[in-house]
């Protein structure tokens, strides 16, 4: 998934992480996991970041029951939506809001990514 690339370089850049793992879940409780997706799969990583897919539902959103943080991407007509469920303890509400606006940038704009 091309999104999980995104999540993960502008989690690398927001927060000079030196690897960025990525565990991409789906609604039927599948997960596959993506070592530094952004980088082509090189490297090692552990699991970072988990990103829900939740494009093939009517579902907008998903926040998981025991805390943590979750990225979720559902679709909307022709456009994506962006959500992160996160515990303040782990990312501030302004580093949390970076993120995200970072993200959306490089769909936006995916030459952000090679950047």
């Amino acid at each position: 998934m091309l999104i999980a690339a995104y999540v993960a370089g502008a989690r690398r850049a927001r927060f000079a992480a030196d690897s960025a793992g990525v565990a991409i879940r789906d609604l039927d409780g599948g997960e596959r996991f993506a070592a530094n997706p952004d980088r082509g799969g090189a490297g090692d990583a552990g699991r970072d970041i988990a990103l829900v897919d939740l494009c093939g539902s009517r579902l907008s959103g998903y926040f998981p029951a025991g805390g943590g943080a979750a990225h979720v991407v559902a679709r909307e007509g022709d456009a994506y939506r962006l959500v992160l469920a996160f515990d303040e303890a782990w990312i501030p509400l302004s580093d949390a809001a970076a993120l995200l606006d970072d993200i959306a940038a490089r769909i936006d704009d995916p030459v952000r990514q090679l950047l």
